[in-house]
């Protein structure tokens, strides 16, 4: 017993370097694809460089595991940049980020984020920590000096678009090498507005273009021309050296028709005598359905409530506030409207109601509404159509009645008895002898219900037997099944084949 112990004891504390590893084949890398919402090539390579930091692959594994995570534009490059030989992370993560522009320096790291707006569905609190986050990602590495130069070429570049070349090119990480790229430009030079400046700046800072100093022959001051001279005194001799035809009166704008010499229209356009000739107007009221409505009135409970038909509706609508009134079976389906104004408008209660319209009956689903969205208490639609009812509209009410139909009468084939469908519990030999037996009387037999009374027999049957005293009541149907049994005791009363 001691020997087993320290047995078990031993594998127990097996060092984890000689028990085989299946954990690298379990790895597996995030998914990632450049056509995605908020795809980050750099943030992806750091995640997979913490995964196969302690599951290392190469080749065929890390082939197999790269074509899991890669999606879209990624995975049809992949298949393109594997040309065999050895495939090693390090390899792979300098041309996949030099493929998909991973690579960015701080500073254009900090411009990107400058744009980054948050979505519909994230919270100010949630929109601040993404940003958090991807800033430490970005900036954890770099040293203060190169945050620094960072935070500056991000401002620089959004005053003097000189600097987006400095922002776009490697890291500036000490500030000697700042001072040197500062040095290239020179102090004295006016900056270079960038675009977003442009737009802002005030329209007196705009560089203007020189233009040749105009000199007035009149006054002789700087600036205008002689016509343009406010000092200008028009003479009787330069009113005649004008051009001519500004003597002549000006034409009138004004047009005046003929027929009913009103001024602002022609002849053609008069009102008037399209007045007298109504047949000939070219105007016509077509939104009746808007201007009145074609109303009417149904009865529910006793009570009478009016309605509004509308034709191209697909269903009937109630007010909320009226559908306490009305009795019948709740439904709760979600159910989306559409065509009233230019939103969807849900409607979560249904009630199918039993209504009286012109002395018909009729079953309607009244889909419940918000007071606010029904211009009507009531509405019903054209749903009504289905249950056999045509509606007649007037000048200013629908009339509801009963389809008229007219039924084509034929003959019912009637199916021929198939023998071998005979429901029996006889089996083998007894059962081909029994069919053989009715194979010759099949043409005596009928299917379903006798719908005539033979005179061949009768038979009785009772129901209670006199003899038995009963110790306890008969099973109950349920009502689907006695609505069954009383529709067959029917049929077969009626062709008096039983009798009560």
């Amino acid at each position: 017993m001691v020997l087993m112990r320290e047995l078990i004891q031993t594998l127990a504390h097996k060092p984890e370097e000689q028990r085989p590893s299946t954990e690298s084949k379990d790895a597996t890398l995030p998914r990632f694809d450049p056509e995605g919402a908020g795809a980050d090539p750099s943030a992806w390579c750091s995640h997979a460089d913490l995964i196969l930091k302690d599951h290392p692959m190469q080749d065929s594994a890390l082939l197999s595991a790269l074509n899991r995570a890669l999606r879209g534009p990624a995975a049809h490059w992949l298949s393109q940049m594997v040309r065999g030989g050895k495939l090693t992370w390090p390899t792979f993560k300098e041309q996949f980020l030099s493929r998909f522009g991973g690579r960015e320096t701080a500073a254009s790291a900090l411009i990107r984020l400058s744009r980054e707006r948050p979505s519909e569905t994230e919270s100010p609190g949630a929109y601040g920590s993404r940003l958090r986050s991807m800033l430490q990602m970005k900036l954890q590495d770099l040293t203060m000096p190169e945050v620094i130069n960072a935070l500056a070429l991000y401002i620089l570049s959004s005053q003097d678009r000189r600097f987006r070349r400095l922002t776009l090119a490697n890291n500036i990480r000490t500030e000697d090498q700042f001072h040197d790229e500062m040095r290239i430009l020179p102090y004295n030079d006016q900056p270079t507005s960038s675009p977003r400046n442009s737009l802002t700046e005030p329209e007196a800072k705009r560089s203007r273009l020189s233009v040749p100093r105009i000199k007035c022959y009149r006054c002789g001051a700087l600036g205008h021309r002689r016509t343009e001279c406010r000092l200008q005194i028009p003479t009787g001799k330069e009113q005649d050296i004008r051009n001519p035809k500004e003597k002549r009166p000006a034409a009138s704008s004004k047009v005046t028709c003929f027929k009913c010499h009103e001024e602002g229209h022609i002849a053609p356009n008069c009102l008037s005598s399209r007045k007298r000739n109504y047949d000939s107007i070219d105007e016509r009221r077509i939104d009746s359905c808007v201007v009145e409505a074609p109303a009417g009135r149904l009865s529910h409970l006793g009570e009478s409530y009016p309605f509004y038909f509308d034709s191209g509706a697909e269903c009937s609508l109630i007010k909320e506030s009226l559908a306490s009134k009305f009795s019948g079976k709740r439904i709760t389906d979600v159910v989306v409207m559409r065509g009233i104004g230019n939103t969807c408008i849900k409607s979560t209660l249904q009630i199918l109601s039993t209504v009286c319209i012109n002395g018909l009956t009729l079953e309607i689903v009244f889909h419940v509404l918000a007071d606010d969205y029904l211009k009507y208490d009531i509405m019903i639609g054209r749903e009504i159509l289905s249950q056999g009812f045509d509606v007649n509209i007037t000048q200013n009410s629908p009339v509801i009645c009963k389809t008229k139909v007219v039924n084509a009468c034929g003959k019912v084939a009637e199916d021929a008895v198939n023998i071998n469908e005979v429901d029996t519990d006889v089996i083998g030999n007894d059962r081909d002898r029994l069919i053989s037996v009715l194979e010759k009387f099949k043409e005596s037999f009928i299917t379903g219900f006798p719908r005539t009374r033979v005179n061949t027999g009768q038979l009785e049957i009772r129901l209670i037997d006199p003899n038995v005293t009963v110790q306890r009541s008969p099973y109950r149907l349920s009502e689907e099944e006695r609505r069954i049994v009383r529709e067959r005791i029917d049929e077969l009363m009626k062709a008096q084949i039983v009798k009560p």
